[in-house]
């Protein structure tokens, strides 16, 4: 379950009720929304109202990878972007996931084509966060290293 107190973060909820208030402003009810908000990888699993309310108020359990897909596909993202596992819409929706269920916030490291993802801890230093990213840069360029040998 998320955290109930009232100081804890709760970003996905926030995040899905601000783009859920602009999409009824352009007069896209929160039923239609939901019926768009299919997993692109199994079209036979969607989400339902009641999971989207309770995800609204800040409860409920941490969503599985495939309502995160839906919710994704539901706000806009790219079908095959999410069918191939790239859609950054995702990996945003995951991050939130991370820091509101977690208390994690998630580093994301690129170093051309690759990238790691590494959650850090809530209110972990700017200069240890530049640590951290170095150290995961320094992994990747390694690896490429060794993969041209």
């Amino acid at each position: 379950m998320p955290p109930q107190d009232e100081g804890l973060r709760t970003p996905l909820s926030d995040h899905v009720r601000t783009y859920l208030e602009r999409a009824e402003s352009r007069g896209v009810s929160k039923n239609r929304f939901v019926t768009s908000c299919v997993d692109p990888l199994n079209p036979t699993k969607q989400i339902y109202g009641q999971w989207l309310d309770a995800l609204l108020d800040g409860r409920g359990p941490m969503p599985e990878l495939w309502r995160l897909r839906a919710l994704a596909a539901g706000m806009g993202a790219d079908p095959e972007a999410l069918k191939a596992g790239r859609s950054r819409e995702l990996e945003e929706l995951k991050r939130m996931a991370a820091a509101q269920w977690l208390e994690y916030e998630v580093e994301e490291i690129r170093h051309g084509d690759d990238v790691i993802i590494l959650p850090v801890r809530n209110g972990l230093s700017e200069a240890a966060r530049r640590r951290v990213r170095r150290v995961a840069e320094a992994a990747l360029a390694a690896e490429e290293d060794e993969e041209g040998d």
